[in-house]
């Protein structure tokens, strides 16, 4: 795999990360007056399963990188898999983030595939702290992980990452809420907009 390829990878993870928070964290903001809205709540929905399958897998071309990355040893690929999974900081980090955003885009997959209500407030609070978590994961495999001591930088990159998230990763989201308003279908957009 090439280094440009292997960036856009990167840089396509942390955007679906960024954007799975984002969608999420706005539908949090609508989520205490459930009962109103069905269609614009499913599309987020939808969306959001997107971005993070789009991350999920963009998550296993950058470990793909990393691997290609490494000097080349005598070693059976097994045990350089495992050597990069289970002795590494970037290993341990992955496989969090990649644990997080599974558990993310399977709750969402289970509550798009049995609507029968609106999201629960709960149910999308959980979804948005694992999406959190994974997108503050990637803190813990940059510069800010090696810094002495580490606990500043971390906060700071944490803190950067998810404010990014939740106002870069909603735009599409209110694009399309104001964009339903602006064709006419009052009843289709999200009740977090009359707070604007």
């Amino acid at each position: 795999m090439s280094e440009s390829a292997a960036l856009i990878a990167r840089w396509t993870h942390q955007g679906g990360c960024l954007l799975l928070v984002g969608s999420l964290g706005f539908l949090v903001l609508s989520a205490p007056r459930e009962t109103l809205r069905y269609q614009w709540r499913r599309r987020v929905l939808v969306f959001s399963v997107a971005v993070g399958t789009l991350a999920l897998l963009c998550g296993v071309a950058v470990f793909a990188a990393q691997m290609v990355s490494l000097p080349q040893a005598e070693l059976p690929e097994h045990e350089v898999i495992r050597r990069l999974l289970l002795e590494s900081r970037f290993g341990a980090v992955w496989m969090i983030r990649e644990a997080l955003l599974l558990s993310a885009c399977v709750l969402l997959s289970v509550a798009l595939v049995y609507w029968s209500r609106p999201l629960s407030f709960a149910l999308t609070a959980v979804t948005l702290g694992l999406a959190c978590g994974a997108l503050a994961a990637v803190s813990f495999s940059g510069h800010s992980a090696t810094a002495e001591p580490a606990w500043p930088a971390l906060t700071a990159h944490c803190i950067h990452l998810l404010g990014a998230g939740l106002w870069l990763g909603a735009l599409p989201v209110i694009t399309d809420a104001v964009a339903t308003v602006a064709r006419g279908k009052p009843d289709a957009y999200p009740p977090v907009l009359e707070t604007f």
